[in-house]
């Protein structure tokens, strides 16, 4: 599978992200007050107390995402990393991250010159998204983990990781398909 079409799957993933918060969210000042769909991930990963920094590097990642400031992904990612390092049990924080590197990938034709780098955004991502999922599953995150998952087995000639990533993005569709029945 080219490195297009499966660029191609995780922006269309994306996108969903972004279609699924713009429904269930409230625009406006970003506060930590949220309305969510039944299977966002943060009803699905029980509540715990999450330490300011997190709370604050999420709003910094919603506030950047939503007027599409990807001029600020490093900023918003130290701001994520900085807290993931404070608490790494903290599966929401680690989902952002992944879901920051995601943002990267999708949006990549914003750049001036795309550097050969940018697929280092699908191993952190990955790495970020399965701390998430293994920590609390949730269909959302399982989704974006198989994309990234199936994108790095097809960079690396890796047919055994390819099919993990298609097997988690299957098991995803089939926990919450409105969310993620998404085939090209």
């Amino acid at each position: 599978m080219p490195l297009n079409l499966l660029l191609f799957i995780v922006l269309v993933s994306f996108v969903q992200i972004v279609l699924a918060r713009d429904n269930t969210q409230v625009r406006g000042n970003f506060s930590s007050q949220q309305v969510q769909s039944p299977k966002d991930p943060s009803e699905t990963i029980p509540p715990r107390p999450r330490t300011e920094a997190a709370i604050q590097a999420n709003n910094f990642f919603w506030f950047a995402f939503n007027n599409g400031r990807y001029d600020l992904i490093d900023q918003v990612l130290e701001a994520l990393v900085g807290a993931y390092l404070n608490d790494p049990g903290d599966a929401l924080t680690a989902g952002f991250i992944g879901t920051t590197h995601l943002w990267r990938l999708s949006e990549q034709s914003r750049l001036a010159e795309i550097p050969a780098t940018i697929t280092d955004s699908i191993v952190l991502g990955r790495k970020y998204l399965k701390r998430s999922v293994d920590l609390y599953p949730n269909a959302i995150l399982l989704g974006q983990l198989g994309a990234l998952t199936l994108a790095e087995g097809q960079i690396d000639a890796n047919d055994a990781l390819s099919k993990d990533g298609l097997s988690k993005l299957m098991r995803s569709v089939k926990d919450w398909p409105e969310f993620n029945l998404f085939t090209p």
